[in-house]
Order: structure tokens, then sequence, then C-alpha cells
């Protein structure tokens, strides 16, 4: 499991509470009646970015970088 936490929570009440998108009918918007699809599109989010996204990360986070260049003189 990585160390990434997400916070999707926010993001739906921002989304549907805040903003209500889902009451803007337009393109680039949520439709009303699309909430659901919203909802489940942000759930896949958190489970890849938590999930197999997150973990090719955790090396590179907890150890400083290295350089593989020879100083030149």
């Amino acid at each position: 499991m990585g160390h990434y936490k997400s916070n999707v929570r926010d993001l739906e009440f921002n989304l549907f509470e805040v903003f209500k998108v889902q009451e803007t009918p337009g393109p680039g918007t949520v439709r009303p009646g699309d909430e659901d699809t919203a909802r489940g599109v942000l759930a896949e989010l958190h489970n890849l970015a938590t999930g197999p996204l997150g973990e090719s990360f955790v090396e590179g986070d907890r150890s400083a970088p290295r350089s593989t260049r020879r100083p030149t003189r």
C-alpha cells in the first residue's frame, strides 16, 4: 500500500455541494443524472492513485535523488 492519501470526500463536497455541477447543463460539466458516474470516476482514480500508481513513487519519495553523471574537472 502506498503512502498517498486522497481526499475524495472533499472533492465530492466541493463538486456537488458547493459548486453544484450536477445542476449545470452544458459541455464540460457533469450533466444532470451523471453524478453517480462522476462519483464512480473519482472512486476509481482514488483506487489507482493509492494503489499501483502510488506504489511506484514510494522509493523515489523516501530516498534522495542521486546523480549518475561523473563530475568534470
